[in-house]
């Protein structure tokens, strides 16, 4: 089975935290009024295990996270060996990207059923940018500045 990574930010304190990610109601209802009155009742949550000493077995945590800062990774890596989420803001140095100026935004292109490099006037696909030919920058959660210049 292929598992597939999420990263959010903690409700608690803001910080990132990977892992899987599910979403549950915080409250069930019988009606869908109800559910239509309280739109708030939807929790997301990282699940994830942490090693806690050698030779101990790990520790299993659930924290809630920001729903809106959920991102999928994209199972690739960056020139720094660092993982690509969506929501990344990276730069390519690539024949298949028009610009190497530009920075692209990592995110879900329902065509394809995927993840994808866009900018306003271009959509480039991972398959064809190898790691060593992308950068992380930043995220658009993190990165205000950055984002305005996507």
């Amino acid at each position: 089975m292929r598992h597939r990574i999420y990263r959010a930010k903690r409700v608690d304190n803001g910080q990132w935290v990977k892992g899987f990610y599910v979403e549950r109601q915080h409250t069930t209802y019988c009606f869908t009024s109800d559910y239509l009155a309280h739109p708030d009742n939807t929790k997301g949550y990282i699940l994830f295990d942490q090693i806690m000493d050698w030779g101990l077995p790990n520790e299993h945590y659930d924290v809630e996270v920001l729903i809106d800062t959920v991102g999928q990774c994209s199972g690739k890596l960056d020139k720094n060996n660092r993982e690509i989420f969506e929501g990344d803001i990276v730069k390519i140095n690539s024949i298949f990207a028009e610009s190497n100026e530009k920075f692209y935004i990592v995110e879900w292109v329902k065509e394809w059923s995927g993840l994808g490099l866009r900018t306003d006037e271009e959509l480039v696909s991972f398959d064809y940018i190898d790691s060593d030919e992308i950068e992380i920058v930043g995220n658009i959660y993190d990165n205000q500045g950055l984002l305005k210049e996507v």
